[in-house]
């Protein structure tokens, strides 16, 4: 039979201590982007924009938030602009560029 020896210093008893917290250091604010939820470019209400998008959702038969995700990365999007957030002229080119897109390959495919 094989005896072992006990570790008497492994089996001391310490405390855990507790974790200390981290100190978050004051951040500057980032640069805001331009687009769909504000930044620095200019504005424009969008109530046509938002027609247009509503009657491509039903024409696509695609959610408003895929139709968001697809077309700017924001799944947010369109909720958005039914909340009446404004969007930069450049999101709206952007946006119509995409519901044409969606029109084009429903005519091809379609």
């Amino acid at each position: 039979m094989i005896s072992y020896r006990q570790n008497y210093a492994a089996l001391r008893h310490v405390p855990p201590t507790k974790p200390t917290r981290k100190v978050r250091k004051p951040s500057t604010p980032s640069p805001r982007r331009p687009g769909i939820r504000g930044g620095t470019g200019t504005s424009v209400p969008c109530p046509e924009l938002l027609v247009v998008i509503e009657q491509a959702l039903i024409r696509h038969g695609i959610s408003p938030s895929r139709f968001g995700r697809n077309a700017a990365n924001d799944p947010k999007l369109v909720f958005g602009l039914r909340e009446k957030v404004r969007a930069t002229p450049e999101m709206v080119a952007k946006l119509l560029r995409f519901v044409s897109t969606l029109d084009q390959r429903e005519a091809r495919h379609g």
